[in-house]
């Protein structure tokens, strides 16, 4: 495996933004293994269990995702026109697996639950864990489907909110979570719960529609 990146001077400041580059590149990576899993024949949850050792890291692995599947209700029934996708990742050494429960509404993607598992470690304060994990997961599925920054004639088209969209409450999806403590040292935890939702949702639409998306935000099309 090789993870290449590139720093390049940009002409205009950038600021910070939550996750850096973990939403972007678990997207990558996680919507690889779901064709991976479709290639193979196999089931995307059981696929990403194969790979997994009992211990160890392998083993945090294997307890988000089974927890989150449990959470879920995987392979279980939808109804008509709803689909799941699955996404996982480490970061921080937090270890957090996402479903998203997915339909759309004419050509519209709506998110309808969002679960998410995470093993931060040792948990110190849970309600401001799980805080955290749903504020990850809002600001996450805002990038997934509305926001982006379009130039035009060398300058920046949108000049305030209502040219670039945030997510609504109207369309926030009911989000579970459930923390899973390892160990006696606790993790991080600002981060690592924004990195799957955008697999989790392209997943979702790719079982759905058969259609992989691989450009943020996500549109049909």
């Amino acid at each position: 495996r090789q993870l290449v990146s590139y720093r390049t001077p940009l002409p205009v400041p950038t600021g910070f933004w939550r996750g850096l580059g973990l939403l972007a590149a678990t997207f990558a990576i996680e919507s690889f293994m779901d064709d991976l899993a479709h290639a193979a024949g196999s089931d995307p949850l059981q696929f990403r269990l194969n790979q997994l050792s009992d211990s160890g890291t392998g083993g945090r692995f294997r307890r988000v995702l089974e927890t989150v599947a449990e959470m879920a209700n995987w392979g279980g029934s939808l109804p008509e026109g709803h689909a799941h996708g699955l996404a996982i990742n480490i970061d921080a050494k937090t270890v957090v697996a996402q479903i998203a429960e997915v339909s759309l509404e004419e050509d519209q993607i709506r998110v309808h639950n969002v679960y998410c598992a995470m093993d931060p470690g040792l948990v110190i304060n849970p309600d401001g864990a799980i805080a955290q994990a749903e504020g990850s997961i809002v600001m996450g599925l805002s990038s997934t489907l509305l926001e982006e920054i379009t130039v035009k004639d060398g300058a920046i088209e949108a000049a305030n909110f209502d040219g670039y969209p945030l997510l609504r409450l109207k369309d926030t999806p009911n989000l579970h979570v459930q923390l899973l403590e390892s160990g006696e040292e606790p993790f991080g935890i600002g981060e690592p719960p924004i990195g799957p939702i955008a697999a989790a949702v392209g997943n979702a639409i790719f079982a759905l529609t058969g259609q992989r998306l691989t450009r943020l935000p996500l549109r049909l099309g």
